[in-house]
């Protein structure tokens, strides 16, 4: 119940200050219509109104020590006088505020502490009393050059002039009604917390000299960047920090949501959606009354390639995720035609570019891959020399490509194709196309067109440069099968050198493999672990070892050697 009338009363305060028009509009902190966002958009406005009249401006953020615990009620139960409240409603909050204490106890010793300052912690009408009271600094006849502004405890000064002197003139003015006014209500600012942001802005002012300005006979300290509700400025009002600041956040927080929706959630467009829309969006956006206008610079343009590279929870439309497509085309010997290809002999991996125009061969580069990679690494190798040989043509307008490998071709026309070496190569041809026409063609191999085995010609001879010119990482089928081979090269050591275990078996599967050899029956036979006999009378199931043809002994060798009735 008292938390009822504490709710009542404090609805009771807020209606009469609604009806009588005595909030000041200069509070933004508990506020209906007010928010974060209205301050940081008047606080900008009055900022760039006064930087457009070519005037130098200050602002200065002041802390108040212990705001909300150090609050006097005898401040409180003036400004409620002040304000004409309702009888019954004052009474009701002075005995609200009347006799209470603080009691610290042990089982050693017992403190009890008379309380005659400070909102009630967790209260309703605990903002709600602080605001009053903060209202009557608002109300003070500051300066003429002068804006003071407030967010619950957070206040900030702007101060502005025609020039260092006009300007620490008009601040120490207004400082000195702030000292006043937290002399009269017992509120100290501190100085060590309180610090002062001068505009750079068409250099009227600089860090380095900045305007005098002193709270409590100490000069406020100049920074170079000024964190007011969360949204940090800058001498030159271009939020660069406040940037840098959400961009590492959003990474941070992408990064931990990504790792969590991946370990206990399918990655689902609509989950996602719902994470970005409720995590990432609001984190992002916070704050744009006040920056928002700094959007409209190119500056601050983002690459979706760059984006879309990143483990995001939001994808950007599919519309843009466009494959490279290909077709089938017989070489010509018409115009400039570029062939490539990639070959592996002995281990060794190369690739190879041709060029001709009107069949007629005019350059031709060949390289040597890392002995790790694979015949498809190489083809793409290939395609990547013909991209970047694309892009150094300054007159041709159309360019054919032409490649045997299908499986590089398909890849390149795959719209959500993740392999990094195809992303680039994707990003040289359309580099490419953007001034050209550049076209890919697939050929079959080995067929007779004679351009084509130029090609493959050159990708053979690179496999015999003596020294690896591109060295790309170890693909992840070249490295299973690595592993593979490892695991089978020792399992066949183990099978080999088992001492006086399993003979009979190794006898007749010397090679051990992933491929099933056998099937049930035929393993039942072989081991002997069946239903023989010989098998079931050493466990004490069968009354006999002899099998039906009168013999004794292993069954793979009496049924296949002895048994007549096999």
């Amino acid at each position: 119940m008292s938390k009822v009338l504490d709710k009542l009363v404090s609805q009771r305060i807020l209606h009469h200050y609604h009806s009588n028009n005595l909030l000041n509009p200069l509070q933004h902190g508990f506020r209906t219509g007010k928010s974060c966002e209205t301050a940081g958009f008047e606080l900008r406005e009055v900022v760039l109104e006064r930087v457009r009249r070519n005037q130098g401006v200050c602002m200065i953020s002041l802390d108040v020590a212990g705001a909300f615990d150090n609050v006097s009620w005898v401040s409180i139960l003036y400004q409620l006088g002040e304000a004409a409240c309702p009888l019954n409603i004052f009474r009701l909050v002075r005995s609200y505020l009347r006799n209470r204490s603080v009691c610290y106890e042990t089982h050693v010793t017992r403190v009890v502490h008379e309380v005659n300052r400070g909102c009630p912690q967790g209260s309703c009408s605990g903002p709600l009393f602080w605001n009053i009271v903060a209202d009557s600094l608002l109300n003070q006849p500051f300066p003429r050059n002068t804006y003071v502004q407030a967010y619950a405890d957070d206040l900030v000064l702007v101060v502005w002039g025609h020039n260092e002197s006009q300007i620490a003139e008009q601040g120490r003015a207004a400082m000195s009604i702030i000292e006043e006014w937290g002399e009269l209500n017992n509120l100290r600012f501190n100085p060590q917390k309180t610090c002062m942001l001068p505009i750079t802005y068409r250099r009227r002012l600089s860090i380095a000299n900045p305007p005098v300005v002193e709270l409590y006979g100490q000069p406020i300290r100049a920074v170079e960047e000024l964190k007011y509700l969360g949204v940090i400025s800058d001498g030159g009002f271009t939020f660069h920090a406040h940037f840098k600041d959400r961009k590492a956040a959003i990474d941070t927080l992408s990064y931990r949501l990504t790792l969590t929706v991946c370990k206990w959630f399918s990655k689902q467009p609509r989950l996602m959606k719902k994470i970005y829309i409720g995590a990432l969006e609001p984190k992002v956006l916070y704050g744009h009354s006040a920056w928002g206008h700094r959007l409209k610079l190119k500056t601050f343009y983002f690459s979706w390639e760059e984006y879309v590279q990143m483990e995001s929870l939001y994808l950007t439309h599919p519309a843009i995720k466009d494959g490279i497509g290909f077709d089938w085309k017989e070489p010509k010997g018409e115009g400039l035609e570029i062939f490539t290809d990639g070959s592996g002999i002995n281990d060794k991996i190369g690739a190879a570019m041709v060029v001709l125009y009107f069949g007629q061969l005019i350059h031709s580069e060949r390289v040597r891959l890392g002995d790790n990679c694979t015949v498809y690494q190489a083809e793409l190798v290939g395609l990547k020399l013909a991209a970047e040989f694309a892009q150094t043509l300054t007159i041709t307008k159309r360019v054919n490509v032409f490649s045997d490998s299908r499986t590089a071709l398909q890849s390149w026309a795959d719209p959500i194709n993740t392999h990094p070496l195809v992303g680039e190569v994707k990003r040289l041809l359309k580099r490419a196309r953007s001034e050209r026409g550049v076209f890919l063609h697939w050929v079959k191999a080995h067929v007779g067109y004679h351009e084509n085995e130029l090609a493959d010609a050159g990708a053979k001879a690179a496999t015999d440069s003596p020294s690896v010119s591109v060295e790309l990482p170890v693909s992840s089928s070249r490295l299973k099968c690595k592993l593979r081979r490892i695991i089978i090269q020792a399992w066949q050591d183990h099978w080999d050198y088992s001492p006086n275990k399993d003979r009979f078996t190794r006898s007749i599967i010397p090679k051990v493999s992933l491929k099933t050899h056998f099937w049930g029956e035929m393993a039942e036979l072989f081991t002997g672990h069946g239903r023989f006999p010989a098998h079931l009378f050493r466990f004490g199931i069968g009354n006999d070892e002899r099998c039906a043809c009168g013999a004794v002994g292993d069954a793979f060798i009496t049924c296949q050697a002895l048994c007549h009735l096999v």
